[in-house]
């Protein structure tokens, strides 16, 4: 008796939950995360303003699971703002999502001074 079982039909890699812009201080990780759909499983790069992302660069933490791809950075500086890409691969074909991170300087505001009144 032979069974025909239901297989997954392959399909392009699709981006299914887009990257979002980000607001971050200077000395803040940050962590930019986008779902991805798609058969064979696609492989994912991420840019930034255009240049690779390398997996062992050390200020960039780098991870795929389970249809979840994030980029950590780590303790952001002004020199990480810019626009961020991932691009998920497969046969048969790809996505691509970006947003712009601004990263702002910690802004230390002065306590107004205490104004005594005299009456």
């Amino acid at each position: 008796m032979a069974f025909d079982l239901w297989k997954e039909p392959d399909a392009k890699a699709t981006i299914t939950f887009k990257l979002r812009p980000r607001l971050i201080q200077v000395g803040i990780s940050v962590k930019l995360l986008c779902c991805i759909a798609g058969r064979p499983i696609p492989k994912i790069q991420w840019f930034k303003n255009s240049n690779e992302i390398n997996e062992t660069d050390s200020h960039y933490s780098l991870e795929y699971s389970c249809g979840v791809a994030t980029l950590e950075i780590a303790s952001c500086t002004l020199n990480d703002a810019g626009t961020y890409k991932c691009r998920a691969e497969n046969s048969l074909g790809f996505d691509e999502t970006q947003c712009y991170v601004t990263v702002e300087e910690v802004k230390l505001l002065k306590p107004k001074a205490l104004i005594l009144e005299q009456g």
